[in-house]
Formats: structure tokens, sequence, C-alpha cells
């Protein structure tokens, strides 16, 4: 089950990130298709996929977004009511083995695909909704390292400008962080997190909103 992590109580403001208890856990999925795949792709996911997602009873919100900088291409966001969402009969009816047809059909063909199930331990909002999103990775060699890095990730994204959102996950050794921002940014403006506590990112992906 998720931990549960203690507030830090700031102040509520239009222009200052506050802590949010909303959704205790996040699907992530990354994706790209070839080419030739791209039409059928992108109707498979928004008048199928992503519709029985969004169905599935304890999954709070989703939203597609397109790698400006990074890769694979294709980026869906999922906020989810807890973990134990994950392992629900209405998620497990269509998942997996119990994808549909087209999903079985389009998925295979797909490149670079992961799918991250993650528990998020904090994560904090404005009131006003990301333009931008950067994905950011690392991978602990020691999970004992994981407190170090983290305060010191959240000491420099105090000093980034337009961060309108913020969630940190944690899945094993592995620490995901997904900043929003109220402007389109780019990698260099982040270099600051590439390197943290003598670790270095795995990932990190710049996305715009999905646009069909």
């Amino acid at each position: 089950m998720p931990g549960t992590h203690p507030s830090l109580n700031m102040t509520h403001s239009p222009d200052r990130l506050h802590e949010i208890p909303q959704s205790a856990a996040l699907l992530l999925v990354l994706l790209e298709p070839p080419a030739p795949l791209e039409e059928e792709f992108n109707d498979w996911y928004d008048f199928e996929h992503f519709p029985q997602r969004m169905g599935v009873p304890g999954f709070v919100s989703g939203e597609r977004w397109v790698a400006i900088a990074g890769w694979p291409r294709y980026l869906a966001r999922y906020k989810l009511r807890d973990f134990g969402v994950f392992d629900s009969p209405d998620y497990l009816a269509i998942s997996g083995s119990n994808n549909s047809p087209w999903s079985k059909r389009v998925l295979p063909r797909t490149l670079g695909r992961q799918r991250l199930a993650l528990e998020v331990f904090s994560q904090k909002a404005t009131h006003s909704n990301a333009t931008c999103l950067c994905l950011i990775m690392w991978t602990l060699d020691d999970a004992g390292h994981f407190e170090g890095l983290l305060q010191q990730v959240l000491t420099r994204v105090e000093s980034l400008t337009g961060v309108t959102e913020a969630q940190w996950c944690r899945s094993d050794k592995q620490v995901v962080g997904v900043l929003g921002f109220d402007h389109i940014i780019t990698q260099q403006d982040v270099t600051l997190l590439s390197r943290v506590e003598g670790v270095g990112t795995r990932m990190i992906n710049i996305y715009i909103r999905y646009q069909r």
C-alpha cells in the first residue's frame, strides 16, 4: 500500500505549489507507433483504449501528451484513487490477457513501450493547468540513497520557474518525477536535475498536450 507522508502545510494560492491529497497511484504509459500505424494508433487510443481505462472505477483522470524532446513519442498519464485499483476486477477485465482484439493488434506493433504502475508519495499543484510536462527518472543502485536524492531534488525544483504541479513516485529502486509547467520548456531548462547526489537521470522527456 502507498506510504503516508506528512503535509508540508503550504499556503494555497494560485501561484504557489501546495500539497494535494488526491490520487495515491499513477499509471504512466510510454510508447510510439511506427509511421504506417500512426493514424490507426491514435484512433485506437482515442476511441477505445483511453475511454476503457477512464471507465474503470478508481481512475480519477487521464491525459495524453506528445514528446517534443525525448523518446518514445507518446505518453498517457492516469491518476488513480489508490494502488489497489490495479488489482481490481474491473481493471483486470480490460487489461493484460483480457485486452480487446484491437489492443492485441496495435500494442505488439508499438515501439519503446513502457508501462509504469507507481505509488505516489508526494504531489503538489497550483490552481493552473500544465501546458508542458517533464518526465524524469532516476535509477538507484542503493535504495538507501532515496531520501538524500529526494531532498536534493525537492530543493532544486524550488528554483524552477512556472511549475504548476509536481508528482513524485517510487517503484523499487526507481524514482519518477512528473513536473508540470505553465510554459513550454526545454531539456536545458531542467539540467539542474540531470545529476543529483551523484545519480544521473535515465530519462528526461518533455511533452506538450496531445491534440487530435
